[in-house]
């Protein structure tokens, strides 16, 4: 998901994270369940454009287990990067010392991983 928002699902520097099925588009390497959607209309009136979709089809992968508080943390700092330009630099870096704590309690190699790829991204690029 980290991978995801930041854009480098599938660059040269790291193994594929998704892949293409001819039927559907993208799906992240690691999902549990793909819901593949199609725009039915575009409302392009106000300042922030609205895509109405409709679920095409729900594809189940594998089993879903549920999530830490690790990977619950991770969210919330990657909707914090898509936001970033909107925000206050001290916002951030008290949002991520509050989630960065329940990270290294609870996570495993991969969240740790994301961890590190949120920070880089929260603190040291535009």
């Amino acid at each position: 998901m980290v991978q995801s928002v930041l854009g480098i699902c599938n660059s040269p520097d790291n193994a594929p994270a998704a892949r293409f099925e001819e039927s559907v588009g993208w799906i992240l390497k690691d999902a549990c369940r793909a819901f593949p959607l199609r725009v039915s209309a575009w409302d392009l009136q106000s300042e922030r454009a609205t895509a109405t979709c409709v679920e095409v089809e729900r594809i189940d992968l594998k089993p879903f287990w549920g999530w830490n508080r690790a990977c619950n943390s991770l969210l919330e700092l990657s909707i914090l990067v898509s936001r970033k330009h909107l925000l206050e630099q001290d916002y951030l870096k008290q949002q991520l010392e509050h989630h960065r704590t329940i990270v290294q309690k609870t996570a495993g190699d991969r969240e740790l991983q994301g961890l590190q790829l949120v920070e880089n991204a929260l603190l040291h690029s535009d």
